[in-house]
């Protein structure tokens, strides 16, 4: 009968050590499964975060790139319009009344132009801010205005 329970006890170990064995590796792809969950939902953040601050990136690019060209127009129209009005030292120079005239009939037929380039370049710097620099060109314009 010893022989009997040694071997039923020996069946027993070797049962209690398979379980053992069993639950170690369920926690271990437990753990396994856990880890790489976390990682997945972290490396999802920081794909998350880095879209968002590539757009921004991107978005504050564009709106610089875009203003630097508004400003730079409004820059060509306010010099455009300086050029016919600089033309007065001109008619002021001229020795004949027909001199006079034809150069006033030009800056005549160049202001309007002129001013009206000035006025939409205006409104595209008014259109993309910021409120100091509209507030800027819209004085720029109706300095234009007086003259």
């Amino acid at each position: 009968m010893r022989g009997l329970s040694r071997r039923s006890s020996r069946l027993a170990d070797s049962s209690i050590m398979a379980d053992s064995g069993l639950w170690v590796g369920i926690l271990t792809a437990l753990t396994a499964l856990g880890a790489s969950y976390i990682t997945a939902r972290a490396t999802s953040r920081a794909a998350l975060v880095q879209a968002r601050t590539t757009t921004t990136a991107e978005a504050l690019r564009e709106q610089r790139d875009r203003r630097r060209s508004t400003y730079r127009e409004m820059m060509d129209c306010a010099h455009a319009f300086n050029e016919v009005t600089w033309q007065i030292d001109d008619v002021d120079a001229a020795r004949d009344r027909e001199s006079k005239d034809r150069l006033l009939t030009q800056m005549y037929e160049r202001i309007g132009p002129a001013i009206g380039a000035m006025n939409r370049a205006t409104h595209e710097v008014r259109l993309d801010g910021p409120a100091e620099v509209s507030a800027a060109a819209e004085q720029v314009r109706q300095m234009a205005r007086r003259v």
